[in-house]
């Protein structure tokens, strides 16, 4: 569970710009949609942030594949073993 944000954060890239993805069929490109989850790639989990003074948010999913032991802090930065920068942004409406 823990790198389903870098492996899910490939697939939506690719399909975002529209680029050949070899490891996965139509059908499944289909599933990704216009705001897919950072965790599955697919359209339809819930994921909250609750932004908290001074600590660090705390994220919610619906996903099956949420990582709940991600911290955000280190998981914002991208690295050579974790190059996805994959996470839940705050809405500027909330």
């Amino acid at each position: 569970l823990r790198n389903m944000r870098n492996h899910g954060g490939k697939h939506i890239m690719l399909e975002k710009r529209e680029k050949p993805d070899p490891k996965i069929d139509e059908d499944a490109r289909e599933k990704i949609g216009l705001f897919p989850c950072g965790w599955c790639g697919v359209e339809g989990c819930r994921t909250e942030m609750e932004k908290r003074s001074k600590k660090a948010p705390v994220i919610t999913s619906s996903c099956e594949y949420h990582y709940s032991g991600m911290q955000y802090g280190r998981a914002i930065g991208s690295s050579t073993t974790t190059p996805c920068t994959n996470v839940p942004i705050q809405c500027t409406l909330c």
